[in-house]
């Protein structure tokens, strides 16, 4: 195995404790904002944070005031932060809508979206980048997803350091990665593959 690892660790109940097995040469990649438990299981290192660009994410942590915010001065000052669609893909795949009930009314409402992000994290000048439509594309053809449901952001985080010629001494981990959650995505086909790259001795799967 490669002695250069780049770890994948979920939000979940599944993560398993690894802080014996990570080094300086590691690179630590997490999603949204990281649970407190995952944290004393894996230290409090992040590199990159995959942070899914909805507009309920964005209202509820992306606020100077915000757990996010004070969490991210703590544990993430020096990381980078990628947002995984972008305004062209978001139009081209057209993701869930985000449904409210008021008593009886039903309100549908777009999602996905940028702007808020953008202007958070440029007042706040925290390093971030939008992940080019050219992964999603390729998950989409490797998992052979033709359906409405959209590749989840942890898919796309392992084809980003998995096709990058940058990463290619690192072997990868995924740490906690359960196969379940928002229903948008297809959790099925998305464990399929992932189990199969696990066969091929391509990653490591680490799951309580």
């Amino acid at each position: 195995m490669k002695k250069k690892r780049i770890i994948l660790i979920a939000n979940s109940e599944h993560v398993e404790n690894i802080n014996h097995i990570i080094t300086h040469s590691d690179i630590i990649v997490r999603f949204n904002l990281p649970q407190i438990e995952t944290i004393y299981l894996t230290g409090n290192r992040t590199d990159y944070l995959f942070v899914a660009n909805t507009d309920d994410l964005a209202g509820k942590k992306f606020k100077r005031k915000s757990r996010f915010f004070n969490f991210y001065k703590k544990y993430l000052n020096d990381s980078k932060v990628i947002l995984p669609y972008s305004d062209p893909l978001i139009q081209k795949i057209k993701p869930f809508y985000t449904k409210k009930y008021f008593l009886f009314l039903k309100k549908t409402y777009q999602n996905w979206n940028n702007k808020k992000f953008f202007l958070f994290f440029k007042q706040n000048n925290i390093p971030f980048d939008i992940l080019d439509d050219s992964y999603y594309c390729r998950a989409c053809k490797k998992i052979e997803s033709n359906s409405q449901q959209i590749i989840s952001t942890g898919l796309l985080a392992y084809f980003y350091f998995s096709s990058n010629i940058q990463f290619k001494d690192y072997h990868i981990i995924l740490n906690g990665f359960s196969f379940q959650g928002w229903n948008g995505h297809n959790w099925s086909a998305e464990k399929y593959y992932i189990l199969n790259q696990q066969n091929k001795g391509l990653i490591t799967l680490l799951c309580k």
